[in-house]
């Protein structure tokens, strides 16, 4: 039975607990953020129609609450863009045929006497 040749890359370390936990908390609190963001965007305009005296005041701070709301979602939309764009290029890549490396030219490897340079 034969081994493998060794890789050239070096092994990756396996995640610690700690960085598997981490990964988790990141992977959940942003759309933990935007969920409750936008729970308490949909529950101020019930409560705010009910408190307000005027549609000015009103109008301002739903305003400003969408706005922020459009922020979060836009730029949630735009780092999605850059990440679906960077997959695209690693499986083009991945798909790309792999190039053939140059024949070495056959002989011993000296030039002939017309194509050496002189000192």
């Amino acid at each position: 039975m034969t081994h493998p040749a060794p890789c050239a890359s070096p092994a990756v370390p396996a995640a610690s607990r700690l960085d598997q936990l981490k990964g988790l908390v990141g992977d959940l609190a942003r759309p933990f953020a935007i969920i409750v963001t936008s729970g308490s965007a949909a529950w101020a305009t019930v409560v705010i129609a009910y408190r307000v005296d005027g549609f000015e005041s009103a109008g301002i701070y739903i305003g400003a609450v969408y706005a922020g709301l459009a922020g979060l979602y836009g730029f949630k939309a735009w780092e999605n863009r850059g990440a679906d764009k960077h997959a695209a290029e690693v499986e083009k890549i991945k798909a790309a045929p792999p190039v053939a490396a140059p024949e070495a030219p056959a002989g011993d490897g000296v030039l002939p006497a017309d194509q050496r340079v002189v000192l």
